[in-house]
């Protein structure tokens, strides 16, 4: 209930009109669209070059071009718990789409989950400053290797299980 209530808040939000009755395992595919774009099955590197670039100026909150430790884990567990939430991933690339989670939106990311990932995200923050400051480039080539992780044919583009993998990384699901 809980779930169904968030994500018509979230579709009135962003502009739906006729909002009905839904059960879970309609919503993110019939509520999520208007605020995460169209679903898509396919995500091409040109999408999370784009979408990275965007997310840089939202995580770099005091503006200085340079993330700090708190900016990285701030976005990373604000997005993983979103993510996880509403089952979706939204990447505003060359337009707005958005990739079904697998494991399907699960309510509200407990205190310990939050804490956990940003452990796990203060540690990946760590990892890549060992080269030097997180700047806007660095950041997105950052996102872009992750991307690079889950295309396991070296294609530029994720479909499938592949998709799934990345979707599943972005939420900070083991696997």
């Amino acid at each position: 209930m809980l779930r169904t209530v968030a994500i018509v808040a979230v579709a009135a939000l962003a502009g739906a009109v006729g909002v009905a009755e839904t059960s879970a395992d309609t919503a993110p595919e019939s509520l999520a669209a208007p605020a995460y774009g169209a679903l898509t099955d396919a995500l091409v590197i040109d999408d999370v070059w784009a979408h990275a670039d965007r997310a840089f100026a939202a995580a770099d909150l005091d503006g200085d071009g340079v993330l700090s430790v708190d900016e990285y884990a701030g976005h990373a567990v604000s997005r993983a718990a979103l993510v996880r939430f509403e089952g979706v991933v939204a990447i505003d690339g060359r337009e707005r789409v958005h990739v079904g989670l697998a494991q399907g939106g699960e309510a509200v990311t407990s205190r310990s989950e939050r804490a956990a990932i940003d452990a796990v995200a203060r540690a990946g923050y760590y990892d890549a400053i060992a080269g030097g400051p997180l700047t806007r480039a660095r950041w997105v080539a950052s996102q872009v290797e992750t991307f690079g992780d889950a295309d396991w044919d070296a294609d530029g583009r994720l479909a499938g299980r592949e998709l799934d993998a990345y979707a599943g990384t972005i939420a900070f699901y083991p696997g």
